[in-house]
This record gives C-alpha cells, sequence and structure tokens, in this order.
C-alpha cells in the first residue's frame, strides 16, 4: 500500500474542500480552533471527535475500532449518507454546521441514554444483592 499522507493532512484537505474555517469546523465539533489547528499540523490527534469529525468531513480517518451497539452503526450509517449528500451538493459552512450540531446532539442523548440504563442496572443490582 502507497503512503498516505499524515492524519493532519488530510483533515485540513477535507476541511477545505467543504469550504470551512478551522472556527466553523471546531465549531461543528464542540473543540476550540486550537485543537483543530494541533490535529491539522500533527501535533495531536482527535481522539474523542473523531467520529464526528469523519462524518462532517466526509473521510475516513482508517479509525481502528467498530461502533458500540447498532445505534452507533444507525448513526455512522446516516454520517455516510449526510457525507454523500454533501459531497454532490457542496453545501456551505451553515449547512455543515447544522447538520453536525444535530449529529451531536444525537450522540449526546444516545450517550445520558447509557448512563441511564447503566444507572437503572446498578440500581437493580444493588436491590438484589
Amino acid at each position: 500500500m502507497a503512503a498516505e499522507s499524515p492524519i493532519g493532512t488530510r483533515i485540513k484537505r477535507a476541511r477545505e474542500r467543504k469550504r470551512m474555517s478551522q472556527a466553523e469546523l471546531a465549531d461543528a465539533l464542540g473543540v476550540s480552533r486550537s485543537a483543530v489547528n494541533a490535529w491539522e499540523n500533527d501535533r495531536a490527534f482527535p481522539q474523542s471527535s473523531i467520529g464526528a469529525l469523519e462524518d462532517i468531513l466526509g473521510i475516513s480517518l482508517d479509525t481502528p475500532w467498530a461502533p458500540r451497539d447498532s445505534s452507533d452503526e444507525k448513526i455512522a450509517a446516516l454520517g455516510a449518507r449526510i457525507a454523500g449528500i454533501l459531497q454532490e451538493a457542496e453545501p456551505d459552512g451553515e449547512e455543515v454546521l447544522a447538520i453536525a450540531r444535530r449529529m451531536r446532539a444525537e450522540r449526546e442523548e444516545r450517550e445520558r441514554e447509557r448512563e441511564r440504563e447503566a444507572a437503572a442496572e446498578r440500581s437493580r443490582r444493588e436491590k438484589h444483592a
């Protein structure tokens, strides 16, 4: 396999293809502009933002981990569909930001649901202990 560009270069190129500034991408991901700059210059890796980053930019950073459950798979599939639509339509930055915000809200809601389920399970175990 031919050597790939560093992840930072791939992130920067994809962001520029979407005509987004670092600040717009940072806002969509809920991170600082300096974090995006650090990723693009390979000074840091976007570990906690990798899924949203791939979805927003419509790229794959070849992450070795798989989705945690079927709802994650559904979100990943939705992200892939959105990425395809975005590539065809070439929307402006505001459209991309709106989609990213909705996706972030859905992920946060899933995480809250997981936390509620874990708390309920702990409560059930305590009652039976």
